[in-house]
């Protein structure tokens, strides 16, 4: 229903339809006139709808909750938070053991487009650590690694310092730090064979021939095994890099075989422990709650 409003206005005239006062009798009397307002539910109903397009622009105008700022903000939070828990871990690195390609590394770019290193025995003994102005080598089976990054270790007075500026391959395997400071690896592979401290009876002159062929050719593959154990860890760290190699001059072939160290020849294994050893395997295992032969 239309809401009906009335105003009031005076005039000096009457308008049609309404009886004219007599001026005479009343002088200076003024007649009043009624005016419909149109205050009908159609204009409140426009009025209404201009409101939300005020609230709408305000909405517009005012500044997001989450913007650009606050996303880089919450970024750079979670990379702070993610290398120092990968530091706290793996107590080394920063980006949890991750290792850049090696083209990312200026040294070892460098050194890639110079091309490797051909060095003597006495050229490679000029990078002990010694000089400042010149990086630290150790050579590994000929192959010779940077390793400067950590010249306090491999620098003079450092605890691997004997390693650096010679091959050292044969105490890279035998742990012999000083007797074995040299690349000569001939009867190496006797510190795998056991120590025949007991008699074997039960096996013919062959068949102890054919069983230390055997123990030979294992013995060899764990000595290579070592070794590459070793080129690996110099080759696959995050701080060393390999530079060239070292020239094979035949120098350890014109000296007499060498011993096994002390350390060496006390951790060889014994007979009488491996024959215990393969004992105990061949025994049958029974489940819990079953005796020897068969037996509840």
């Amino acid at each position: 229903m239309a809401n009906v409003r009335f105003r009031v206005r005076s005039s000096n005239y009457s308008p049609e339809g309404f009886e004219q006062f007599d001026d005479s009798v009343y002088p200076g009397r003024r007649t009043a006139v009624v005016e419909e307002l149109n205050t009908s539910d159609e204009e409140d109903e426009g009025a209404a709808q201009v409101e939300p397009t005020d609230e709408k622009t305000e909405q517009d105008d005012s500044p997001s909750s989450i913007g650009l700022v606050d996303i880089l903000r919450f970024i750079f939070l979670v990379i702070i938070v993610s290398s120092g828990l990968s530091y706290y871990i793996t107590s080394d690195s920063i980006i949890w053991g991750y290792q850049r390609p090696w083209f990312t590394r200026p040294q070892v770019l460098l050194r890639y487009i110079k091309g490797p290193l051909i060095l003597s025995r006495s050229e490679l003994s000029l990078y002990n650590g010694t000089d400042p102005n010149l990086p630290v080598y150790v050579s590994v089976n000929y192959t010779l690694y940077d390793v400067s990054a950590n010249r306090r270790m491999y620098g003079p007075g450092g605890g691997y310092g004997f390693f650096s500026g010679r091959d050292a391959t044969r105490a890279f395997v035998s742990g012999c730090f000083k007797e074995d400071l040299t690349s000569d690896l001939r009867g190496l592979e006797e510190m795998y064979m056991p120590i025949e401290d007991v008699p074997d009876e039960d096996l013919t002159n062959a068949q102890k021939k054919i069983r230390r062929e055997k123990e030979l050719r294992d013995a060899r593959a764990n000595v290579r095994r070592q070794v590459l154990h070793w080129q690996s860890f110099f080759a696959d760290s995050h701080k060393y890099f390999e530079v060239g190699k070292l020239i094979r001059d035949g120098e350890d072939e014109k000296v007499e075989k060498r011993e096994l160290c002390a350390g060496a020849q006390a951790a060889r294994p014994k007979r009488s422990e491996l024959k215990k050893g393969a004992a105990a395997k061949s025994q049958p295992t029974y489940p819990p709650g079953v005796k020897k032969g068969g037996n509840h």
